[in-house]
């Protein structure tokens, strides 16, 4: 006969090793991986200066036009002067701006639009710009409230001076066979090609030479025909630019003074371009 003090023990033991075997089928939980981000104020390696740089007063130069309502414009140094913006990032509610344009002094966050037309030419305009705010001595301990750059863009007296003017050798799409290629400006009456740069669109026209290989030449005297606007319209660049109109597309000098186009007709029709694809052509200026 099993007393009852017996059954008490098998029953605790049975019970026991129960509870074991039924723990050892969990899996244990991971524990949380520690929050590492120095922006987040919830980790514990929060930085409140992670990220933080000084402002600057540098500020961007753009040149553009505007075409069936829509304003084009591209930055660079060298200009036309056709319509020329200098503009800031930094807002004008927690900066105090003031620009130096010659004689003139502004002190917004960005100056107005000018031409520049009655300037003599060839140009070095020189414009300076000064910043004022609340310094940041927690995340630099230099920190004065106030910074100030000056910066200069050219305006040029031939249109030869921009890298994307002239006569150019090269290949579309990576084919093996160059060809030469010419972007010109033209005298609106005469046709003749020109040089000297007018800031009147009412006097010269851009014409292209041999666009896409086309076949086209200056000796075949129909400049209208081989006007660029045929592929280009409103087309104007300086160092950079693009196309506006029927063509869509890109052009600038790259950094080792290739001339690259991006460009695509949207409409071939009244053209003798073959489609309606997208095509590059990469070239160099010839002398």
């Amino acid at each position: 006969m099993i007393n009852k003090f017996n059954i008490n023990i098998l029953f605790t033991i049975a019970l026991t090793i129960s509870l074991l075997a039924i723990g050892s089928c969990k899996k244990e939980e991971p524990e949380p991986c520690p929050c590492t981000d120095p922006s987040n104020p919830e980790c514990v390696n929060f930085d409140p200066c992670y990220g933080a740089e000084l402002p600057s007063a540098k500020f961007k130069m753009t040149d553009g036009f505007l075409h069936n309502g829509e304003y084009i414009s591209w930055e660079d140094d060298i200009f036309r002067g056709f319509q020329i913006d200098l503009s800031s990032d930094l807002s004008a509610k927690k900066f105090q701006h003031t620009w130096y344009i010659g004689s003139e002094v502004f002190y917004t966050q960005n100056p107005p639009s000018r031409r520049y037309e009655s300037v003599s030419r060839p140009a070095t305009i020189t414009v300076s710009h000064v910043i004022r705010y609340e310094p940041d001595t927690l995340c630099f301990s230099d920190d004065d409230g106030y910074d100030s750059v000056a910066q200069s863009f050219y305006l040029i007296k031939r249109w030869d001076e921009l890298g994307t003017y002239g006569s150019f050798r090269g290949v579309i799409d990576n084919e093996t066979d160059s060809f030469e290629l010419g972007l010109y400006m033209c005298d609106m009456t005469s046709g003749e090609l020109v040089n000297e740069f007018v800031d009147d669109w009412t006097k010269q026209f851009m014409m292209t030479v041999n666009f896409h290989n086309l076949g086209d030449t200056v000796s075949e005297a129909t400049p209208f025909l081989n006007q660029f606007d045929e592929y280009g319209s409103s087309f104007r660049v300086n160092a950079n630019g693009v196309f506006a109109g029927n063509t869509e597309g890109e052009i600038e000098v790259l950094n080792d003074g290739t001339l690259y186009m991006h460009y695509r007709v949207r409409d071939n029709q009244y053209n003798k371009m073959p489609d309606t694809l997208w095509h590059t052509f990469r070239g160099i200026k010839l002398p």
